[in-house]
């Protein structure tokens, strides 16, 4: 069997990203979630509070026999993949901007891996593809914010968001 890993920030996890984790489940039977810092992005979550936020969510689907939760160090991600032992790494693009994107990265990466990690990119349903993390941090906060939140984020995220904002207002 070969083993699937899905890298990414999930700050917050979204809705979309469930999808790509239950269907990489369904493809590949289980799925390695690697918890990826980019230097480049501001985070709203800790390290801590999104593998919670994770765990929380994937509790609510009955899905913690399936995944294994990792922080991922400041590596390569085919280096970490291979870490792992896993190789398959799964991408879920939502646009042809994401496609573009993974594209090149799929191209760098299997250079890297010198052929040994094969890229597998996940399309997501219109119910979801257009839900990011930018997106769902971007209106915390507005009139009435918790009703649409709720409907973008599983609950286990939900529920993390909502305390995290309470708190801040305090």
């Amino acid at each position: 069997m070969r083993n699937a890993l899905y890298a990414g920030s999930f700050d917050p996890l979204t809705n979309g990203h469930m999808w790509v984790i239950i269907n990489t489940i369904q493809l590949f039977g289980k799925v390695t979630i690697a918890i990826a810092k980019n230097p480049k992005k501001n985070y709203a979550f800790t390290r801590k509070e999104r593998y919670g936020m994770i765990m929380d969510s994937l509790e609510s689907y009955n899905l913690l026999k399936n995944v294994e939760v990792l922080d991922m160090p400041n590596v390569f991600l085919v280096d970490f993949c291979k870490t792992c032992k896993c190789d398959i790494l799964i991408r879920g693009v939502r646009n042809s901007t994401d496609f573009e994107y993974e594209k090149t990265m799929n191209d760098v990466n299997f250079k890297l891996s010198d052929g040994d990690v094969t890229t597998v990119m996940l399309c997501p349903p219109p119910t979801v593809a257009h839900i990011s993390s930018s997106f769902v941090k971007g209106i915390v906060g507005l009139e009435d914010w918790q009703k649409h939140v709720m409907q973008l984020v599983p609950p286990g995220s939900y529920n993390r968001i909502l305390k995290k904002y309470e708190e801040s207002e305090k």
